[in-house]
């Protein structure tokens, strides 16, 4: 059973690295959108633009027959309010759910604006469509669950400009009093039902505000994910404020709903207004029960932008708590997170251990960056998203003479949508400054800021920086950050180079994307080899399966491919030598040199070459993959960097089997390489395929020092013939 669990995680994972979809929006209306004014038709596409099949679930999408999500970001001169439905559904799906997508299809679905936003003054808006697509498996036999969904990846499509006319300010709320709950279309028993299920409510609610008053619990972090003070403070606001519409009793209950959903709400509506459907009667009713009839009460009124304002980024109970694990910037605006807080019976928690909070340390990496030269006295300011790019960098410098500035850098704009962290390294890449959550930011209590005054908190002029953006605990989504430099003496003059700074918005995101599939390949492969090397063919699922053959991975194969190049002879010939055998043989052959093979012939020996003590003796043990593609035919050489740079000749190997642990002494002619900083692997031009390492069970003993790999699990990408790759080493402990 184990097994079987672990597969089908593993199943969902390489349903995500391998789905490669893009979105597309554009404008069918000519003109202006126009509050009240009719139809507006926004147009939104989806494409396929990888090599294999990719199912994926409708629901909360644009492409769902009719909208019932918030898809929509929008920035510029006005703000949109969501005026569309948002749905506690059943864990049951259907096959009329899912829509599988060829390579290279592309499906199309026309959506009328003016049924599902309001705009709030006239003006400029700029539209992104944002939507998570979970994904299922292409060869399914059964319809899963949508507890059993955990796949997903985030679509984000192009930005669509449109002017808003006719807007006007959207009445708030009025101030409510206590009164009885207003019933619609309701029979007596239901009434009855429902009044059973509030008081049951208000009695957990009760009991959730009490815990909440205290200090964080393993309840808490069962559904909400890691504490911080400000996301621990947005539940308890959030379930104070369910607790007081419960008590105000100033909501309206509709039973006509007959949709096979638990129920739905308008955000937007001030009437609060939940309508109860089919799935709701049949729910329990009493207290601590999960997907209960009071817990879908308090999920609802969670979703009122009034009262929580949370939205339903997953559903049921094993995907929220991947939520909580995976992102608790979302898991506290998500509604059933909320609802399995309570339902829970959070009393039954233990405190979590008092711990002073360890700040995250800045990626190693960051897959984009971008260099904004030497900053000017004025404000810059960057809009990108850390969904599909990953963790950004900024590079850039403080003139130099500058005196009694003050560099500002915030994420505090509506445009943020994520628990950003912000640091500041210098040109070392030592920690200068770090922020996770500011103070006074009024349209994002998540983003991060930082203040600082050059010739303090190690700000010199005339140095360079490097800012990186990431989210907190792995969050990702739309950023803007901005860049202020203000108050400072004219900078000295400069060397005649000219300061170079963005003057609008910088394209941060490539423009120019690979024309070779290898790098999509191999990271498809590379999955797949990690789940190969974890589990038995007979428990691999028909999507790895498919993946595998659509990729040309050789997962299932137990011989080196038999498609090498044909100048090596199948069998030994009679007259010459054979130099490289069909299979690897258990001793290396000693036909091989101990250093790579020139173009140049060998000069004469030397009376210092003449020596029979060895230079620098190496010693190394290394693991191959279990892949049978990883079977060389031709050698894999090693070549050692010291910290100063000095580099060592390429040392022969020979070659390598799959699934062994190799043992290999060769002499480096290179005596005084010093520490070593990292090695380079490589692997012959004429293998004609490919090997992959395996960071475990790797030592390496140069000088009388024994070094390991800085990261010690996970396995190396795969090393394809004439490719070579580095890795860093430490002294073993």
């Amino acid at each position: 059973m184990r097994v079987s669990f672990t597969a089908a995680l593993l199943c969902s994972a390489l349903l995500s690295v391998a789905a490669k979809l893009e979105a597309r929006i554009s404008a069918i209306t000519e003109g202006a959108f126009v509050e009240g004014g009719g139809a507006f038709i926004l147009q939104y596409a989806l494409s396929n633009t990888g090599a294999s099949a990719v199912t994926v679930l409708t629901q909360d999408t644009p492409l769902e027959d009719s909208i019932r999500h918030p898809f929509l970001k929008f920035s510029g001169e006005t703000e949109a309010e969501y005026t569309g439905i948002v749905v506690k559904r059943v864990a049951k799906t259907e096959v009329s759910d899912y829509l599988t997508l060829q390579p290279g299809q592309t499906v199309v679905e026309d959506i009328d604006l003016s049924h599902f936003y309001s705009f709030e003054s006239n003006g400029f808006a700029e539209l992104t469509a944002l939507s998570t697509f979970t994904l299922a498996d292409t060869h399914m036999s059964l319809t899963p669950s949508l507890d059993s969904l955990h796949a997903t990846v985030s679509v984000r499509s192009n930005s669509l400009g449109i002017y808003v006319e006719g807007a006007a300010a959207k009445q708030r709320r009025a101030q409510t009093q206590d009164g009885d709950i207003e019933y619609l279309s309701c029979s007596s028993s239901r009434q009855s039902s429902v009044a059973i299920s509030v008081q049951n409510a208000k009695t957990m609610m009760n009991v959730a505000v009490e815990v909440l008053e205290g200090d964080p619990t393993t309840a808490y972090a069962t559904w909400f994910g890691a504490v911080t003070t400000s996301r621990f403070d947005k539940v308890r606001s959030n379930m104070g404020n369910i607790l007081s519409e419960f008590a105000s009793e100033s909501y309206k209950i509709d039973c006509s709903c007959t949709d096979d959903y638990y129920a739905y709400v308008y955000p937007s509506d001030r009437s609060h207004t939940v309508y109860l459907c089919n799935a709701f009667w049949n729910a329990p009713v009493e207290t601590f029960q999960f997907d209960s009839k009071p817990g879908t009460l308090i999920h609802e009124l969670s979703h009122f932008s009034d009262v929580g304002g949370t939205d339903d980024h997953a559903y049921g109970r094993s995907a929220v708590q991947s939520l909580a694990i995976n992102n608790p910037a979302l898991a506290i605006n998500n509604a059933d997170s909320h609802e399995y807080f309570v339902e829970s019976d959070p009393s039954d928690g233990t405190v979590l251990p008092p711990s002073a909070p360890t700040p995250p340390t800045p990626p190693p990496t960051a897959r984009e960056s971008l260099d904004l030269g030497e900053l000017a006295e004025e404000e810059i300011t960057l809009d990108g998203n850390t969904v599909e790019y990953g963790d950004m960098r900024f590079e850039f410098s403080l003139p130099a003479g500058l005196q009694n500035a003050r560099l500002d850098v915030t994420t505090c704009s509506r445009a943020t949508d994520f628990d950003t962290y912000l640091w500041l390294l210098d040109d070392a890449g030592e920690q200068v400054a770090e922020n996770d959550d500011m103070a006074n930011c009024a349209t994002n209590e998540y983003a991060s800021g930082m203040r600082l005054r050059v010739d303090d908190n190690n700000l010199q002029a005339g140095q360079t920086y490097m800012l990186v953006l990431a989210g907190y605990s792995g969050a990702t989504g739309n950023f803007r950050v901005t860049l202020s430099l203000q108050g400072g003496s004219d900078p000295a003059p400069s060397s005649g180079v000219p300061t170079i700074y963005p003057t609008g918005y910088p394209t941060i995101y490539p423009t120019v994307y690979p024309t070779e599939d290898d790098e999509d390949e191999d990271e498809v492969c590379n999955a797949l080899y990690v789940v190969a090397d974890l589990l038995e063919l007979e428990d691999l699922c028909a999507s790895i399966l498919q993946l595998n053959d659509e990729h040309d991975c050789g997962i299932g194969s137990t011989e080196a491919p038999t498609n090498y190049p044909t100048h090596y002879p199948t069998v030994a010939p009679t007259n010459d030598p054979t130099y490289y055998p069909t299979v690897a043989p258990t001793n290396y052959p000693t036909s091989f040199p101990t250093v790579a093979p020139t173009k140049d012939p060998t000069p004469p020996p030397t009376e210092a070459s003449t020596s029979t003590e060895p230079t620098n003796p190496v010693n190394i043990q290394f693991k191959i993959g279990g892949n049978g593609r990883f079977t060389t035919i031709a050698p894999l050489y090693l070549t050692l960097i010291g910290e100063g740079g000095t580099e060592s000749e390429r040392l022969n190997l020979g070659l390598v089997e799959r699934r062994t642990t190799h043992n290999v002494a060769v002499v480096s002619q290179v005596a005084a390489i010093g520490p070593l900083r990292a090695v380079i692997f490589c692997l012959d031009e004429n293998d004609g395929d490919r090997t992959r390492l395996s960071r475990n069970n790797f030592e390496l003993e140069v000088g009388g020092e024994v070094y390991g790999f800085t990261r010690t699990s996970g396995s190396w990408p795969i090393l394809r013939s004439g490719n070579c790759q580095e890795l860093e080493v430490v002294l073993a402990q």
